[in-house]
C-alpha cells in the first residue's frame, strides 16, 4: 500500500480528518504505479488530500476507446452509454492516464464542498 499525506495539513495544528482518495490501477498493474507514472503527489498536494494506494485485486475502471482492451470491453461501454456515462476518446497510455486523474480529483473535491 502506497499512502501520501499532505504536508502542509500534517504541519497545522488541527484535528480535522484528511479527505481521502482511493485511485485504484488497471489489469495490468499495482498499486504502485499512480506514484510512478502520474504526477499524483503534485496534483493532491494544494488539495489538502491524503491518496491510499492499496494493493487490491485488479479491477478495470475505465479504458479509452482507442485502448487496446477496448473489444473486451464493448459491454462496458454499451452499459455506460445506456446509463448516460460520457466517454473520452484515449490510448492506452500513461499520459492518458495522467490527464484523467487530474479530471478525477477536480470531480473528488467538487463533491467534498457539499
Amino acid at each position: 500500500m502506497n499512502v501520501i499525506l499532505p504536508q502542509k495539513r500534517l504541519l497545522q495544528e488541527s484535528n480535522d480528518k484528511f479527505p481521502v482518495l482511493y485511485p485504484l490501477y488497471g489489469l495490468s498493474d499495482d498499486h504502485t504505479v499512480w506514484m510512478r507514472r502520474t504526477s499524483i503527489e503534485r496534483y493532491i498536494e494544494p488539495l489538502g488530500l491524503a491518496a491510499v494506494m492499496p494493493q487490491v485485486p485488479s479491477l478495470y475502471q475505465c479504458c479509452g476507446t482507442e485502448d487496446f482492451l477496448y473489444e473486451d470491453n464493448i459491454g462496458f461501454r454499451d452499459f455506460c452509454r445506456e446509463q448516460g456515462i460520457e466517454l473520452t476518446p484515449g490510448t492506452h497510455e500513461w499520459g492518458y492516464w495522467d490527464k484523467k486523474i487530474q479530471m478525477v480529483l477536480e470531480w473528488f473535491m467538487e463533491g467534498k464542498q457539499d
